[in-house]
């Protein structure tokens, strides 16, 4: 079941990548689509530099090393607690858990498949 479901996800993602190449290509033939997509690429690179220009403010630039240092310790914290929470299930067999608060929490396990690297 596992083979076959790889299988159809990978034709599906074939067959999507084909409509989508089509749907690109339609783009791509239409003179109006093009100046519209060269006008919006042009305010794109202004706008760029004007916000590389703020980033270089130093009270920016604290503010994007401490949530570079946060969002580290938020991704620390989220494996912890999906290591315990694993454990957990593993040792009580249930599928819930309640806060102090008294809410009740679902423990959901997720996984996926990514190819490896030969």
């Amino acid at each position: 079941m596992i083979q076959s479901s790889v299988q159809s996800v990978d034709r599906l993602r074939v067959e999507v990548k084909k409509l989508r190449d089509m749907i690109e290509d339609g783009f791509a033939n239409d003179a109006v689509y093009k100046e519209h997509d060269t006008a919006a690429k042009a305010a794109a690179k202004v706008k760029q530099a004007t916000k590389a220009q703020i980033m270089k403010q130093p009270a920016v630039l604290a503010l994007v090393n401490k949530m570079k240092t946060l969002n580290s310790e938020l991704k620390e914290k989220q494996y912890s607690l999906s290591d315990y929470l694993l454990e957990y299930q593993r040792i009580s067999g249930a599928n819930q858990i309640e806060t102090d608060d008294g809410q009740i929490l679902e423990i959901v396990n997720s996984a996926k498949v990514i190819r490896k690297t030969k």
